[in-house]
């Protein structure tokens, strides 16, 4: 029978006061209930929280389609039974959808026989030797009473903002399964317990939080331990709120290696889709796995192969033949296991059109989504799945499409050719099809909200009258003869010829790319990215500008 509790009223009143809605937690008991008097206690001393305890098995039921929309949050308290396989399909949709979860100390031994939940999760306290991932663990170790020494990671983000490393009294849990994509916010040395007390993860649209005390009262009555604990309840009940991206394009012919502490995605260009429509070329792979290699000196950095590009065809064959659309989904998930990648992008970027030079057909659209289907199936839910959209989200039906994807690079860049601006941020007198804004309000126009979209910043100009019409910003640098002036308006620069006075190129510098990070932040946006990085100057100006502007002001981190 289900046992409801609420939130003191005054906290109800206050969350409605803010202008915010409460966060509307579900809590998950039974059925070993360890120190549940004590935890509710806490519970209920929480700010902007509402929630209701669900005891197993019972509580499954919010599992379904039907519950989802009376809560916010999954919170995993206890150590749960099994599941039957139409309910673990029922929180795999359910999570990989959007909700988000929050699994504590005892939740980590969940579901003791389901590898998937693990997966879900981003650790598993292992009750019996179990395989993970295809590599075998023995069981887990626990301590009671154990002083554990925390480190806090990572101070600029939402949940651990304002607290300092500290001391707390808890169960170590040790010899953990984790996996090695979590992002750590806090840590700890202390050798009965595995690292990462304290981590967000990601399970298609679902933020993850796993926290690995709240044993009793050692923890429940640790001010620290509450402070983050009811932020991350907050933070998970924001879906505006997210982990935001600084995404670097990094070519195939690119002879530099990239720094990984100045970016959180790399996409690797190109691979493209093969002769016989049923699989992957991937240029230069060598060159692929040594990007790879970089997870090793930053292991929360996400490698992806962007598959495509302009000029990139076989996309309207493959999508349009059932088998074959099947056959390349799963060489997607063949790429991503056999290079150790997190996901996959597409970056058909014109989908139904042959401007490329290659081939179409009116029934592009359709495909495209059934193909980002396929590879979401292909791939699971624990691998990214991004594409990168045309500036003026046409091609694409992004409400269709959203289901399967993570986000989306807009290429806000190449909307006009010099004299216009190709990327100016605002229209001016000098814009020529749209500006960056307009681009960013024709995709929430098209469905997509403005937590899930990446604004695209061009490290290149277009030039005319004697420059390139391609030009990389390290050599805008080395032009002489002009004359860099400033759009007041459109807020980028250009040059002009001092000769003849006439508009020659049009770029970004560190100035306009400080202004569209401010922009894009206060928007809500997921974050930027960039092409290319080898477009920079050698002292990385443009690229640690964005690392500036998007991460260190940030409110997410």
């Amino acid at each position: 029978m289900k046992k409801i509790k609420f939130t003191l009223l005054f906290l109800l009143l206050s969350s409605i006061l803010s202008g915010k809605e409460p966060v509307r937690v579900a809590l998950i008991t039974g059925p070993h209930e360890y120190e549940k008097e004590n935890f509710i206690r806490m519970m209920n001393r929480l700010k902007g929280i509402v929630w209701k305890e669900y005891v197993n098995p019972e509580a499954q039921e919010l599992f379904t389609p039907e519950q989802a929309d009376n809560y916010d949050v999954l919170l995993f308290y206890d150590m749960c039974p099994d599941l039957s396989d139409k309910r673990k399909k029922e929180l795999m949709t359910l999570v990989s959808g959007g909700k988000s979860v929050l699994v504590l100390h005892h939740g980590l031994g969940n579901y003791n026989n389901w590898p998937e939940f693990a997966r879900m999760a981003g650790s598993k306290y292992l009750l019996n030797p179990q395989i993970i991932a295809g590599q075998e663990y023995g069981c887990s170790t626990y301590r009671e009473n154990t002083d554990i020494n925390i480190r806090i990671t990572d101070k600029r983000h939402f949940i651990t903002q304002g607290v300092k490393d500290f001391t707390i009294n808890d169960e170590a849990y040790g010899h953990l399964w984790q996996d090695p994509g979590l992002h750590p916010l806090m840590t700890t040395d202390c050798p009965e317990c595995s690292p990462n007390i304290l981590y967000t993860h990601r399970y298609g649209k679902g933020k993850i939080v796993g926290l690995l005390l709240a044993h009793g009262q050692g923890a429940f009555d640790n001010k620290n331990y509450r402070r983050m604990f009811n932020r991350s309840l907050l933070w998970l009940g924001d879906e505006t709120l997210q982990d935001p991206v600084v995404l670097a394009y990094v070519t195939s012919w690119g002879k530099s290696m990239p720094d990984p502490n100045i970016v959180t995605h790399i996409n690797y260009a190109f691979g493209h889709v093969n002769r016989t429509f049923d699989g992957i070329r991937i240029d230069n792979p060598e060159r692929l796995r040594s990007i790879v290699q970089l997870k090793e000196k930053n292991p929360e950095l996400k490698v992806l192969l962007s598959i495509g590009g302009w000029g990139s065809g076989n996309f309207s064959e493959m999508a349009a033949d059932p088998q074959k659309r099947k056959s390349f989904a799963a060489d997607c998930r063949r790429i991503v296991d056999q290079f150790g990648l997190d996901g996959i992008d597409i970056d058909w970027e014109f989908p139904g059109s042959n401007a490329a030079g290659i081939s179409s057909s009116p029934n592009d659209k359709t495909n495209y989504t059934r193909l980002m289907e396929e590879i979401r199936l292909s791939i699971g839910h624990t691998q990214l799945l991004t594409l990168a959209s045309q500036a003026g989200a046409g091609h694409i039906d992004f409400q269709a499409v959203d289901p399967y994807i993570d986000f989306i690079n807009i290429m806000t860049y190449d909307m006009a050719g010099a004299p216009q601006h190709h990327a100016g941020l605002y229209r001016s007198e000098m814009t020529g099809w749209l500006s960056c804004d307009e681009a960013v309000t024709a995709h929430i126009k098209a469905g997509i909200p403005l937590h899930r979209l990446v604004l695209g910043i061009p490290f290149y100009g277009h030039g005319c009258d004697g420059i390139p019409n391609f030009i990389d910003y390290h050599n805008i640098l080395k032009l002489d003869g002009y004359t860099e002036k400033w759009d007041k308006k459109a807020k980028v620069p250009y040059l002009v010829d001092n000769k003849t006075g006439k508009v020659v190129c049009n770029f970004e510098n560190e100035r306009s790319i400080r202004i569209k990070c401010r922009y894009l932040l206060k928007k809500g946006m997921r974050g930027a990215m960039y092409w290319d990085y080898d477009g920079d100057d050698p002292n990385g100006t443009l690229r640690n500008a964005v690392y500036r502007g998007v991460m260190q002001t940030s409110p997410q981190k």
